[in-house]
């Protein structure tokens, strides 16, 4: 989330700024598609460290 913010305030490149360009240009399609990989990016990585937390802190489940 950090790093989609910083692209959001003042990157070039990357997801969060394609969004934030898209939402400035109302290009609301674009920035549906951002929103949605955003989310899917942040499952995909909760998904993982859950994944890892399970086989790393075996004692905690």
């Amino acid at each position: 989330m950090g790093v989609i913010a910083a692209e959001m305030i003042s990157g070039k490149y990357g997801l969060g700024y394609f969004t934030w360009i898209s939402y400035t240009l109302m290009n609301y399609p674009d920035t549906v598609v951002g929103m949605f990989s955003i989310g899917v990016m942040g499952s995909l990585c909760f998904g993982l460290i859950r994944i890892l937390e399970r086989s790393f802190i075996r004692w905690h489940y």
